[in-house]
């Protein structure tokens, strides 16, 4: 019986996992306030992502405790953030291919500052305003044509769209773009690389959930992956349990008559 409950643990925890994107923040040369090549191995917003990008482009003031990847404020301000958006870049891709990301794993491991937070939910990071909003393979071209943005001494926002496909296509599409802005601005650049969707889940509320949705608590989300793990892990209870209550329901006499001697 241990052994289906332990597969069905993994099979909750693997579930988990692929409803995460993971993101990459990195600063070349600025000491962003990320720590040198850190891991913040708890679950992440992509609304976190983006108050921390912009508390990276201001480089003034403490971070304040809602932004938990900044160990410390910015040591000055960034010329450029570029804000990659990568479409199917999911945790449990990564876990399995990370080798396929040799440019990422340069720019984290060199750079000055950065982070990697592998669970990244909720949301897509990033609305329309504020900043220029590029297809990947439009990105060249338009730094080409809009090079002032690297060297007017204001903390642009650039955000790129990679369409889906392969990892090593995307991540070599990032080590370009990036290597691009590094050499024009010195090395003065932020970035941060997620998904594009960033691990967006179906909401299960039911009439209490809508309750507390009106009284301003948190919604309960969760996906099909784990919810199809929970059902199984219910079942499974249930069948464990109806065993054990037959197993333990099995009684003997409490005493046991002497067999009579048949008489001659």
């Amino acid at each position: 019986m241990l052994a289906p409950l332990r597969a069905t643990v993994a099979l909750a925890l693997a579930a988990g996992v692929a409803a995460y994107t993971p993101s990459f923040l990195w600063s070349e040369k600025l000491d962003a306030g990320f720590g040198s090549n850190a891991q913040y191995l708890h679950e992440a917003t992509a609304a976190e992502l983006e108050h921390t990008v912009r508390a990276v482009q201001s480089g003034r003031g403490a971070p304040p405790h809602s932004l938990p990847l900044l160990q410390r404020a910015a040591e000055g301000r960034p010329e450029v953030h570029l804000v990659f958006l990568a479409d199917g870049l999911r945790t449990e891709h990564v876990r399995q291919s990370g080798h396929l990301l040799p440019n990422v794993q340069r720019l984290l491991e060199t750079s000055s500052s950065s982070v990697s937070v592998p669970f990244t939910s909720e949301g897509r990071p990033f609305g329309a305003e504020g900043g220029a909003r590029v297809a990947a393979h439009e990105a060249e071209e338009y730094i080409a044509a809009n090079i002032h943005l690297l060297s007017n001494g204001q903390p642009d926002l650039l955000l790129i769209e990679i369409a889906s496909a392969p990892l090593a296509e995307q991540d070599a599409l990032v080590g370009r773009i990036a290597g691009i802005v590094s050499e024009a601005t010195g090395g003065n650049y932020a970035a941060l690389l997620t998904g594009r969707d960033a691990g967006a889940r179906r909401q299960l509320l039911g009439s209490a959930g809508r309750i507390g949705a009106a009284a301003g608590r948190p919604k309960l989300r969760i996906d099909r992956h784990l919810l199809t793990g929970l059902l199984i892990s219910l079942l499974l209870f249930i069948i464990f349990i109806s065993g054990f209550c037959c197993l333990f329901s099995l009684q003997t006499p409490k005493r046991f008559e002497a067999p009579k001697q048949h008489e001659n």
